[in-house]
């Protein structure tokens, strides 16, 4: 008669242990081969949708921009007229979605939820070529010195330089005005005191009208830092001068600004001195100039 013997613990663990180390070999290579099947196919949803839009030029001739116009650009459906008079036209996935020209529940593959309705497609005239290009916020990266156009409330639309790298699957996105003149905010009113920063940052909450910007402050130091570290050539440093005060003061009365992409200290001698107020917002009211 034979001895039935099971498997001894070593044995068991033996055998875990090369399960393991298969798991740990395999499992990478599945998970990156479906993470780039659905980047593939999230790309042919994208060209899709680029194909679609050229479709519906084919059927609006009249309304595609024209290269020797004055006018920058057109908004289908918001503008009281679109009659080609500008090098870029905006439509959105929805003007496409009502005429017919793609699926009306056409699902992102990378979340699993359809695509926004307000996603933009840009039609622009380049010398003698229409170009297309599709929009999708939700993976647009965004870098340090970029110039976007934010929507920051339902009737105002400021230009700001992006101060913070973004990765693409990033939901907001933060930048500093570009205009200082827009912003005449007063740093004190006697300039006596060491930090007046919070009052600032209070000021620009209140009076600021900005619904859609989560954050309305100061830039701080190390933003600053940052930016001028992560930007090596100093003449991509240049849109960074300007009186671009930040959170901490330095002594009693200066503060720190930017003047040839270096730190510097400023004397604060009165009222109204310009900042650029620091916002952090949604991508989704946010896009490229």
């Amino acid at each position: 008669m034979k001895n039935k013997r099971g498997f001894t613990l070593i044995e068991l663990l033996a055998v875990l242990t090369i399960l393991a180390l298969i798991a740990l070999i395999t499992v990478p290579g599945i998970t990156g081969a479906l993470k780039k099947y659905k980047n593939n196919l999230y790309d042919s949803q994208i060209k899709s949708i680029e194909s679609a839009a050229k479709v519906w030029g084919s059927d609006h001739m009249l309304l595609l921009p024209n290269s020797s116009s004055t006018k920058i650009e057109c908004e289908y459906n918001k503008e009281t007229e679109c009659t080609g008079e500008y090098t870029r036209l905006i439509i959105t996935l929805k003007d496409l979605q009502d005429g017919g020209y793609i699926d009306a529940d056409l699902k992102n593959v990378r979340t699993k939820k359809p695509f926004s309705s307000s996603m933009e497609i840009i039609i622009e005239k380049n010398q003698n070529k229409l170009e297309y290009q599709v929009i999708d916020q939700e993976y647009m990266k965004y870098e340090i010195g970029d110039i976007v156009i934010a929507t920051v409330s339902e009737k105002t639309t400021s230009e700001f330089y992006i101060i913070e790298n973004s990765d693409e699957r990033d939901n907001y996105v933060m930048g500093i005005l570009k205009d200082s003149s827009e912003s005449k905010v007063a740093w004190c009113t006697s300039c006596t005191t060491n930090d007046n920063s919070d009052a600032i940052d209070a000021y620009l909450r209140e009076n600021y009208t900005w619904n859609n910007a989560i954050e309305k402050r100061l830039i701080t130091n190390e933003e600053f830092e940052n930016v001028i570290n992560e930007i090596k050539n100093d003449l991509d440093k240049t849109w960074i001068n300007g009186n671009y005060w930040t959170k901490t003061t330095y002594g009693t009365t200066s503060a720190y600004y930017v003047n040839g992409s270096t730190l510097n200290t400023s004397s604060i001698t009165g009222d109204g001195h310009y900042i650029r107020p620091v916002i952090k917002i949604n991508k989704k009211y946010v896009k490229m100039k």
